[in-house]
């Protein structure tokens, strides 16, 4: 996959929407691994099933930790 290079116009405007991006992208990647937890969770505490936890955990990309639990 190719990630593309976001630019921003050499303003003050630009400047905002630079620092906005990079507070998303953190705020993104806390929400994740929030949900990874908690989906976690639910399948320790036994809420999830073995092979609802395979699907969550597959849709959010981590298919390596979805393919130990398959066997």
């Amino acid at each position: 996959m190719i990630k593309k290079v976001k630019t921003y116009p050499d303003t003050e405007l630009g400047l905002v929407q630079m620092e906005f991006d990079k507070k998303q992208a953190k705020i993104n990647k806390v929400n994740g691994v929030i949900g990874l937890v908690v989906t976690i969770g639910m399948f320790a505490l036994g809420f999830l099933s073995k092979e609802l936890f395979i699907l969550m955990v597959t849709t959010k990309g981590l298919s390596k930790i979805a393919s130990i639990f398959i066997g």
